[in-house]
């Protein structure tokens, strides 16, 4: 398991030729800092994320360990999500579950799980939800997740319950 414990640092990159700024970033940072909690929110975190995976040690449980298929697929759902995603977060975990890795979010109570299968003949799915009580509510399941599937998923975290997305 991977855990992100940083805040990148500025709040605006160029990214396509467009300016785009990541402004609540700090204030949902702050948000967080308060209830003990840190994460990576930026630009660059799902590069971040992606590159982790990239060379993360196998599972030390054989039965676990992701396959070469599951990291590609995370990395390049990751990648394509951010080349879409102004701003976007890094996972608050990262496991290797029977040959897949599952990536985990959680921020202003909702949830989202990407599982990037370990078999070939598998599409990553999205699994997102609305937090209550420590209950999940209005959960979706996403099959054939894309990177665009994300970048909206990430869309929808950032913004607080008021706006939606």
């Amino acid at each position: 398991m991977i855990f992100a414990p940083v805040v990148e640092s500025g709040s605006s990159e160029v990214i396509n030729g467009g300016q785009f700024v990541c402004a609540q970033k700090m204030s949902v940072y702050a948000g967080m800092q308060r209830k003990g909690l840190t994460m990576t929110i930026g630009p660059s975190a799902l590069l971040w994320t992606a590159d982790a995976i990239r060379n993360m040690p196998p599972d030390p449980d054989d039965d676990d360990a992701a396959t070469d298929h599951a990291r590609n697929a995370a990395a390049n759902v990751l990648e394509k999500c951010t080349v879409l995603a102004p701003c976007s977060i890094c996972p608050v975990s990262i496991d290797q579950f029977e040959h897949d890795i599952l990536l985990r979010w959680q921020l202003n109570d909702k949830g989202l799980v990407l599982t990037c299968p370990g078999e070939p003949s598998r599409k990553p799915s999205l699994y997102r939800e609305r937090i209550r009580n420590d209950r999940a509510v209005n959960p979706e399941v996403l099959a054939d997740a894309s990177g665009k599937d994300l970048a909206q998923c990430m869309a929808w975290m950032l913004a607080p319950e008021s706006i939606g997305v």
